[in-house]
């Protein structure tokens, strides 16, 4: 656990504690990127936005501003490290569909070229 999610945690502070599923699901989401399950990143995507959007309804209380001014820096750079993997495997994906409509030309111009012979 980082040392940001355990201040969040304690005391019990039900505000604190949002922001700290908040981290965790942000963190969830880097795991399963590496892991290239995007169909969960997904659905954790849907889920952090509404937590985000619960979250900021609110207005911050002037004590818990500091850990939460630090909690939206670490969401950010989680966020920002999650759209360098997206776009990572976005380029993979398009890559691979170059290959494979090449690949597939390539048969059927081999094919084609067969059924002269």
């Amino acid at each position: 656990m980082t040392e940001l999610f355990e201040r969040l945690m304690q005391p019990v502070n039900t505000d604190r504690n949002a922001l700290a599923t908040i981290v965790a699901t942000c963190e969830e989401m880097l795991l399963l990127a590496k892991k290239g399950d995007w169909d969960r990143v997904y659905e954790l995507e849907q889920r952090r936005s509404n937590e985000l959007t619960d979250f900021f309804s609110r207005p911050v209380k002037p004590e818990d501003s500091v850990v939460v001014t630090e909690a939206i820096v670490r969401i950010s750079e989680l966020n920002d490290r999650l759209v360098e993997m997206a776009t990572a495997a976005r380029h993979s994906v398009v890559a691979s569909a170059q290959r494979d409509r090449h690949m597939i030309a390539a048969a059927e111009q081999y094919q084609s070229i067969a059924r002269r012979v």
